[in-house]
């Protein structure tokens, strides 16, 4: 019997893949559901929930096909699966990133509550394990954020958003290889869109200091990315330095609001790092614009938008300062 289901599924997965026919397929959702959830499966059949997520990710893969897993609100099962910590975790969170990334919010409206599961599993994680799967589950998070719903239930995120910070303060205020250290400063950019500034100072013992390090150690690579590198190694960084624009802009308006106390040399300090940092951009938008490059790319052209705003940013409050 599970011989048969397990070919079934094998030539199932080919067809989910096309397009025209996907729709047809969808009546066998509730089923691949209970196929990965079935605790006897886990212990004496993994082929068969492998070939079953697998079904599901071909589903996942178009638009009507992610639409229907969440109105059958597959993503409950799905994160149900992930949080079993075992084979199959790393295919319920492909599929969950594939529907996250795609649907963004939406993907948890029939689903508050899966979304606090997720987040409070991983951010737990996150926050207690001191080995290199830190910074493996940087991306999931990064991902996770991005998709959170305007209203989370329950305590309002607070004891996840606390391990959040503490995982962050643990990755940031220690001595990191560069890989390591942009994946903690991408982290910490989609943190900070999402939870605020004012997160990132309240949120535990070394808020302030958080938020600082984290706003030198951006403005140091801007400068890294941007200076005595060619073009196409600047293209090739982007994604990083755009995450460090986004933790620039929050510390703009961390100097300048005057919401958190200061000591007048931490002033001086974090306004003489933001002034390197955007001598730089300011010398490669000039260079764009000079040299003529190459910039038809829609990936290049987004992250020159990106500088170009992240630079009005700076010299509108900068002017505002100067004037007050």
């Amino acid at each position: 019997n599970a011989i048969f289901k397990s070919i079934a599924l094998s030539i199932l997965t080919c067809f989910v893949r096309i397009e025209p026919k996907i729709s047809t397929f969808y009546c066998l959702i509730p089923d691949l559901l209970c196929i990965v959830t079935d605790p006897q499966l886990h212990d004496n059949d993994a082929t068969l929930i492998q070939d079953a997520l697998h079904c599901l990710e071909g589903i996942a893969a178009h638009k009507s096909g992610r639409q229907a897993i969440i109105s059958q609100e597959g993503l409950t099962t799905i994160v149900d699966v992930y949080m079993l910590e075992n084979f199959s975790q790393e295919f319920a969170l492909k599929i969950l990133i594939t529907i996250m990334n795609a649907e963004i919010s939406d993907c948890w409206l029939h689903a508050p509550d899966a979304f606090t599961k997720l987040v409070s599993h991983m951010c737990q994680e996150f926050c207690t394990n001191q080995s290199e799967r830190k910074f493996e589950l940087c991306l999931p998070l990064m991902e996770v954020l991005h998709s959170m719903p305007n209203s989370v239930p329950g305590d309002d995120g607070y004891e996840w958003q606390k391990q959040l910070h503490q995982g962050l303060s643990d990755i940031i205020l220690s001595k990191l290889s560069k890989e390591q250290r942009y994946k903690g400063l991408q982290l910490a950019a989609v943190a900070l869109d999402n939870l605020g500034a004012t997160w990132v100072v309240s949120g535990g013992p070394k808020g302030h200091q958080l938020m600082l390090i984290m706003a030198h150690l951006a403005c140091v690579e801007v400068r890294m990315s941007l200076e005595n590198e060619t073009f196409e190694k600047i293209i090739e960084l982007a994604s990083q330095t755009t995450s460090c624009y986004s933790i620039l802009e929050n510390a703009i308006k961390f100097l300048v609001n005057g919401a958190v106390e200061m000591e007048e040399k931490q002033k001086q300090q974090l306004y003489a790092a933001l002034k390197g940092a955007f001598n730089a951009v300011l010398l490669f938008l000039k260079s764009v614009t000079e040299e003529m490059f190459h910039t038809s790319n829609k990936s290049t052209q987004l992250f020159v938008c990106a500088t170009i705003r992240v630079l009005g940013a700076w010299l509108a409050e900068e002017t505002a300062a100067n004037k007050a």
